[in-house]
C-alpha cells in the first residue's frame, strides 16, 4: 500500500490495493491457472440491480456469496466460484445459483453510461473449498486461487501506475475507478 498518499479513503485504499493486485509477476502457478481459465466457457450472467441496497458489499464478492448461501433457509441459493473476464483479463469472482441460474450479487463501481447489467462469467469446478481452523479458504490445483490474471501484465503494471499517479496528484478516487484510463500500448 502506498505510504505516500496520506488519509486515503475507502475507495481510494480499494483502488490501490487494485493496484498492487495489477504488479504482480506471475509464478508458474498463475501461469498454469492462466492456461486453465483460457479453457473455460465464459457465459453472459446478470447482476442483481438491488445488491448494494440489500446491504452486499463492494469487492467483497466471496464473502457476498457464501452468505447468501449459508443464510438461505430454502437451500435454493449456493455460492459458485469462478472467473469474471474482464477486459483483458480474468478476476477470481464469486457469484449465486438459484433455481439453476447464476447471477452475481455484488455492487460495482462503473464509469458513466456503462452497462453494468450483466458480466461474462465462468464457473471453474476446479476450484474447491478449504475450511481449516474455522476459516474458508479456497484452493485451485492444492493452492491458493490468484485473485487476478492477465493476457497482458505489462499493460497491467502501466495502468497501476498512472492510477497511483492520479490518487497522488489529488485526483478524486470516484473519477479514477470510473473513468477509463488511456495507456499507450
Amino acid at each position: 500500500m502506498d505510504q505516500g498518499i496520506k488519509g486515503v479513503s475507502t475507495l481510494a485504499s480499494e483502488l490501490l490495493a487494485e493496484c498492487d493486485l495489477l504488479e504482480i509477476h506471475y509464478t508458474e502457478h498463475d501461469e498454469r491457472v492462466l492456461s486453465h481459465i483460457l479453457e473455460l466457457d465464459f457465459q453472459p450472467i446478470p447482476r442483481w440491480e438491488l445488491a448494494e441496497q440489500n446491504g452486499m458489499l463492494h469487492l467483497c464478492c466471496h464473502d457476498n456469496a457464501v452468505l447468501m448461501e449459508r443464510n438461505d433457509w430454502s437451500g435454493s441459493r449456493k455460492a459458485i466460484h469462478g472467473w469474471w473476464q474482464n477486459g483483458h483479463g480474468f478476476v477470481f469472482h464469486s457469484v449465486i445459483e438459484e433455481n439453476g441460474r447464476l447471477i452475481c450479487v455484488t455492487p460495482v463501481y462503473a464509469s458513466p453510461g456503462e452497462d453494468t447489467s450483466y458480466l461474462y462469467f465462468a464457473e471453474d469446478p476446479m476450484i474447491e473449498r478449504v475450511s481449516a481452523d474455522g476459516t474458508l479458504a479456497l484452493h485451485i490445483f492444492g493452492q491458493d486461487v490468484p485473485r487476478r490474471l492477465s493476457l497482458d501484465p505489462a499493460y497491467d503494471r502501466r495502468l497501476a501506475a498512472e492510477m497511483r499517479a492520479r490518487l497522488a496528484a489529488g485526483y478524486d478516487p470516484e473519477q479514477v475507478a470510473t473513468e477509463p484510463i488511456l495507456i499507450n500500448v
